[in-house]
């Protein structure tokens, strides 16, 4: 029973902290533009962008803890916790 362990996040993590930037930036942008217009709306806007941008920042560590795997004559390809596929 040999497991091989191939890590993906020194590839895909980088890219994906560039779009956690831009999420933080756009939250930045979008809460000054809108609490011009309606300051509770600008507020649930925040806090949505806040929440989105917590769980990216989540499944990119995910991406560490959770390599591609074979082992026992199966391939488990997983994307962070998001989404993960067996093949024989």
């Amino acid at each position: 029973m040999t497991t091989h362990d191939f890590a993906y996040h020194k590839s895909a993590a980088p890219m994906m902290w560039v779009f956690v930037a831009i999420a933080i930036t756009e939250l930045a942008v979008v809460h000054l533009l809108v609490a011009m217009w309606a300051p509770w709306v600008a507020l649930v806007l925040s806090a949505l962008t806040l929440g989105s941008i917590i769980w990216l920042v989540a499944v990119i560590r995910g991406f560490a803890r959770l390599p591609v795997r074979i082992a026992d004559g199966q391939l488990l390809m997983r994307v962070g916790t998001l989404k993960q596929a067996v093949t024989p």
